[in-house]
């Protein structure tokens, strides 16, 4: 098999697992595209900030940060995948052996909602670092991630006392 072939096939095999991923992720598929949108511009925003705006002179491409950025992102997207198997095992229990679930298959979707401030915040912290600065945007997403994982910490609590 020459170069060519190998490569088309593996374009096929990659395009047939990406419509078994949406075909199957349905609910969560827009917000997976918006994460992956906002993890590619905060990897491009974070790349020239470390670029043309280093916080001293020392700073500036540092492969090891560079890494750690794109492990830190393949991680991210196993933890969705994680989530995802989490509300797909949800769903198939409550089909088969019909118990009632206090959690709806939602673990994606507050996999996918969290992870996509997370990196709006990065990204506009990249943006503050070249200049540009809209601190209420900052200051709002913050304090909206923290009310998540805040609710999420008293309904586990609350949860575990019943």
């Amino acid at each position: 098999m020459d170069i060519n072939t190998q490569s088309i096939m593996m374009r096929g095999y990659l395009a047939g697992l990406w419509a078994v991923v949406t075909y199957y992720a349905g609910n969560i598929t827009p917000l997976f595209y918006l994460m992956i949108l906002f993890g590619i511009a905060d990897i491009f925003l974070g790349l020239a900030a470390a670029r043309w705006y280093p916080a001293t002179p020392d700073d500036g491409w540092c492969s090891k940060k560079i890494v750690q950025g794109f492990v830190k992102k393949i991680a991210c997207l196993f933890l969705v995948g994680v989530a995802w198997g989490i509300d797909f095992m949800i769903l198939e229990a409550d089909k088969t052996f019909n118990l009632p679930m206090q959690w709806g298959p939602y673990f994606g979707s507050f996999a996918l909602c969290y992870l996509i401030l997370s990196d709006g915040i990065s990204i506009l912290e990249n943006a503050e670092k070249m200049g540009v600065n809209i601190p209420f945007l900052t200051s709002a997403l913050k304090s909206f991630r923290q009310k998540i994982s805040k609710g999420l910490k008293e309904k586990t609590h609350s949860d575990e006392g019943s």
